[in-house]
């Protein structure tokens, strides 16, 4: 069992998330902090008020950089980094620089993408549903292939590579892949196939785990057809704090009755310390 906080990177200083994120290493009941990938902020409809921190947001790869130095008991996650914003290369020399900084501390969410602003405004097609799950299949072939030290020769729609390797490799053996996603046809095989660990993104209804432990049981299935052991493949969920510690803790609880063995907690900005050392005491 695993639990994690993870703060976002966009509408907060950098002082603040050092602060949460020292405080953090200190309290052993977290694991591991995850920080949020994205190109932009959400926007003030998002948050409800304009006021809620500064606008913007830092990059994921580079502030887990940042991160790292001032831990080294934590590990630390990205989730999730959308694939459609950069080519598997560059997103792995991000990746793989970090976990050689943090001396093998590193677990990396990949996603497909969600957030059309980042990818119209930068130039990047978010695509349609199926394609855009087209394109993350590619993706994760690529970048688990080249994790795995191959050299990796594809010709696919969106990425075409020749004789590609990933040199320094992880510092470890097996660096994590996180994938998100409940679809049954599509995300739920992709992670199957490929992922050491799924999230399950809480989406604020009482019922999600319910949801969470029939989604968690087929993809059991799916990974003995892929000739995998399931327990290899770990299983969280993730909660905002937004309806406050308690009621947080007793719907982690809830999850991890359905099956998580891993629950993320989310402190959305403004960042407060005082909130995780609440959170801590109530786990």
């Amino acid at each position: 069992m695993r639990t994690s906080f993870k703060t976002a990177l966009d509408r907060v200083s950098w002082p603040d998330l050092v602060e949460v994120w020292q405080r953090a290493e200190d309290l052993h009941v977290f694991d591991c902090g995850w920080v949020n990938d994205h190109y932009q902020d959400f926007g003030d409809d998002f948050y409800g008020n304009a006021d809620v921190g500064p606008r913007g947001t830092f990059g994921a790869f580079t502030a887990l950089a940042g991160l790292s130095a001032i831990t080294s008991r934590l590990r630390l996650g990205v989730m999730v980094s959308p694939v459609g914003l950069r080519n598997p290369i560059t997103l792995l020399k991000g990746a793989v620089t970090v976990d050689h900084v943090s001396n093998g501390r590193l677990e990396l969410g990949l996603g497909a993408g969600w957030l059309e602003p980042e990818h119209v405004d930068y130039g990047t097609d978010l695509l349609r549903p199926g394609k855009r799950l087209d394109r993350f299949e590619e993706a994760l072939t690529i970048i688990r292939g080249l994790l795995d030290g191959d050299s990796v020769t594809f010709s696919g729609e969106y990425f075409e590579y020749t004789a590609a390797e990933l040199r320094p490799l992880p510092v470890q053996q097996r660096l994590p892949i996180v994938t998100g996603g409940s679809g049954e046809k599509r995300s739920l095989p992709l992670t199957a196939k490929f992922a050491d660990h799924w999230n399950f993104d809480f989406e604020g209804r009482d019922s999600m785990p319910e949801v969470f432990a029939r989604k968690n049981s087929i993809l059991s299935e799916l990974a003995v057809r892929e000739g995998r052991d399931p327990t290899e493949i770990e299983r969280s969920v993730q909660i905002p704090l937004v309806r406050g510690v308690g009621k947080a803790v007793e719907l982690g609880r809830r999850f991890v009755d359905a099956g998580a063995n891993h629950v993320i907690y989310f402190l959305r900005p403004p960042l407060r310390p005082d909130l995780l050392e609440e959170l801590a005491s109530a786990l």
